[in-house]
């Protein structure tokens, strides 16, 4: 499959002939440089899929959606090195990612079961406690439901 990108002064080639494609500024923009090629690959496409070929798919794609191969590349080897442990050890470094994560766990606790939010406050709260042994632990009953939004939380 190839790409070919939108140039975004509305001027590209033809995946067909490689010919200049214009727009004329009314209506959707067009792929192909003429009706001769439109139909040409048209008729291309039916031939190869009536004879078993794959045929040859091009992608319009504009400027800003298209991700260079480098970044294809950089994206895959970062999600290749952070492991779980790697991105717990990120966010246990750096109090402002811990505080996103756990405006993050919040919003999605809403649709868990009671079971893991009870888990979760539970985790939390004895994680709390190791590093602040002078918090107060509230006791089950007053643990669940957590109202994050009270006043000293």
């Amino acid at each position: 499959m190839s790409e070919v990108v939108r140039d975004p002064n509305g001027v590209f080639l033809c995946p067909r002939c490689g010919r200049p494609v214009t727009y004329k500024g009314r209506g959707r923009r067009p792929v192909w440089c003429s009706a001769r090629c439109r139909v040409e690959a048209s008729i291309e496409r039916r031939g190869n899929r009536m004879m078993g070929i794959e045929p040859k798919v091009v992608t319009i794609v504009p400027p800003r959606q298209r991700i260079t191969e480098w970044e294809q590349n950089e994206r895959q080897r970062i999600q290749a090195t952070l492991t779980e442990d790697a991105v717990a050890a990120m966010v246990a470094d750096h109090p402002f990612l811990l505080v996103r994560t756990l405006e993050r766990l919040r919003m999605s606790a809403q649709s868990n079961t009671e079971a893991q939010r009870r888990v979760t406050a539970r985790r939390l709260t004895e994680t709390a406690h190791a590093i602040a042994p002078d918090t107060p632990v509230l006791a089950d009953s007053d643990a669940w439901p957590l109202n994050l939004d009270a006043p000293g939380l």
